[in-house]
């Protein structure tokens, strides 16, 4: 490692250079107009730094894999002046600076019955340019089945659509792209954060979460779309667990995949109030 006193832009800095790192790139050569010095221990020499020198290495980097392609033939910012960022840069430093839609997941166990029925329902509560986007999967789907005859028929009765459903196997991407995960029960909600722990504040089951918001005031959200409101609603949501104790399988909707239609409307009329409870919230 070696050191020396230099200037850049007429301000004194000590520059730096690792011996071995960025062996057998260019940028040295730039800078020096010389021999490359990198390579072995014995050749780090330190390398005075100038205006025309940082251009010239600014102009070797993105062989290298750099992006000071991107600013070429720009304007260094004043003192003071904002750094601009790189448009891939942006959506990571401002989530709210692209027009990505706020993501709502429901997760049951085979995605053939009661996450299809809160998806539909939802989709169709919301409107189409209410900034949500409402998906479901399933924890052991049935990956490619429609929703059974029974539950598609409620689905239709109230309103919704079932028609061109087809399951989907839950992953660990579909997690992390999700702004709310909806779980039909409490088993569900642990398998989601064993298998993406990262969604653990944002993970409810379905009546748990209509519980939790039937005390929020629709008026305390943003006047802003269903995206920006239920955004806003979830710190709200999840300050209030365990500030209440529930019953035993309060929280979880009953599975009727394969048993009788008396099932299958005590499944649907387990789930359809709490959807329209944080749908009532959310539309205020």
């Amino acid at each position: 490692m070696s050191a020396r006193r230099s200037f850049v832009f007429g301000f004194p800095c000590d520059l730096r250079l690792p011996d071995r790192e960025f062996s057998g790139c260019s940028i040295i050569d730039s800078i020096s107009g010389t021999r490359q010095f990198y390579g072995t221990r014995s050749a780090s020499i330190p390398v005075p730094l100038s205006c025309q020198s940082i251009r010239k290495a600014l102009s070797a980097i993105s062989p290298c894999g750099g992006r000071a392609a991107h600013w070429r033939g720009t304007t260094a910012p004043t003192p003071g002046e904002p750094v601009p960022l790189d448009p891939s840069d942006q959506a990571a430093a401002d989530p709210f600076a692209t027009a990505r839609p706020f993501t709502i997941l429901a997760v049951c166990t085979g995605n053939i019955c009661r996450s299809p029925a809160v998806e539909r329902l939802l989709v169709a509560a919301l409107d189409p340019d209410s900034g949500v986007r409402v998906t479901s999967a399933g924890v052991r789907a049935v990956v490619g089945a429609p929703m059974p005859a029974p539950m598609a028929a409620l689905v239709r009765a109230a309103g919704a659509d079932p028609d061109g459903f087809a399951a989907r196997q839950l992953t660990e991407p579909m997690l992390r792209d999700a702004d709310l995960v909806l779980a039909l029960t409490k088993w569900h909600r642990a398998q989601i954060v064993s298998l993406y722990p990262g969604a653990v504040r944002r993970t409810f089951t379905v009546r748990e979460l209509a519980r939790l918001v039937s005390s929020v005031d629709p008026a305390s959200l943003p006047d802003a779309g269903a995206g920006a409101r239920l955004a806003a609603l979830l710190p709200l949501a999840a300050a209030q667990r365990g500030v209440r104790r529930v019953a035993a399988g309060d929280d979880d909707v009953v599975d009727p995949y394969g048993r009788s239609d008396e099932t299958y409307q005590r499944s649907f009329d387990e789930l359809a109030p709490a959807v329209a409870e944080i749908v009532r919230v959310v539309r205020g």
